[in-house]
């Protein structure tokens, strides 16, 4: 079941930072660019290391199904904060790029659900592209982008550096996926 779920917020993710920077975004100020390369999840920053992740508490287990070696990606489930959910953390190079957070029910009910973690997104990186319980931010001059859905009793956020998404994409392709 875990690897199911970590399937589709894989594909969930590549769709979202794939699909970002086609789209246009309403203008960024320097306040909000600078919130996006900043904006952490529990204390997790893109960036991090497997290792100062784990520094903040957290249990990382290896997810070979989003695993790439090829491509110098690594794929982890994070458990051990009480405000995430279900959390899968993807490294490049030994940095993390993407962040993919599914919310479950209980956890959406302490949180406040999908209102409170939007109108904390929007307070955090301005207004969103919005459309049926979707949710998305993009800030192309310092390559990040955000996607907020709700699906069914669920949200899934998903954080993640459009540079390393490019980067990563072309190492794939470059191998024949």
């Amino acid at each position: 079941m875990r690897i199911a779920i970590a399937l589709f917020l894989f594909v969930v993710a590549i769709r979202a930072a794939c699909a970002a920077p086609e789209v246009s975004a309403p203008a960024r100020t320097s306040e909000f660019q600078q919130a996006a390369l900043n904006i952490d999840v529990e204390g997790i920053k893109l960036g991090m290391t497997p290792e100062q992740v784990a520094a903040l508490g957290a249990k990382l287990i290896r997810e070979s199904a989003l695993d790439n070696p090829q491509a110098k990606v690594v794929g982890y489930h994070c458990d051990g904060f009480q405000q995430l959910g279900m959390a899968m953390l993807s490294f490049c190079d030994g940095k993390l790029y993407r962040i993919n957070v599914a919310y479950d029910p209980d956890t959406l009910q302490k949180i406040g659900g999908w209102e409170a973690i939007h109108h904390r997104m929007v307070a955090t990186l301005g207004e969103s592209r919005d459309s049926d319980e979707t949710a998305v931010w993009t800030f192309l001059d310092v390559d990040r982008a955000f996607f907020l859905k709700k699906r069914k009793e669920t949200v899934i956020l998903s954080i993640s550096n459009l540079a390393v998404e490019r980067e990563v994409r072309q190492r794939k392709g470059n191998l024949g996926f």
